[in-house]
């Protein structure tokens, strides 16, 4: 949930590629890396859903992750 947080709240900052990289180490290595990735996006989705960002920063985040997983 951590790694979640962390990419959520460095959207446009630190890390803009967070989702394409979790994406990626999920479908790179094996299947307990893949696991861990996808926990990683379905904690992602648990933080957006607790409404802890404003509207704006949450339109932001969905955006971001529509480039991010295309």
């Amino acid at each position: 949930m951590c790694i979640g947080l962390i990419a959520l709240n460095s959207t446009n900052t630190a890390w803009p590629t967070s989702i394409p990289d979790i994406v990626n180490f999920a479908s790179s290595h094996g299947p307990r890396e893949c696991f861990i990735g996808l926990n990683i996006l379905k904690n992602i989705s648990v933080i957006l859903n607790q409404n802890v960002f404003t509207a704006r920063q949450t339109s932001l985040i969905k955006r971001w992750i529509r480039e991010g997983a295309s």
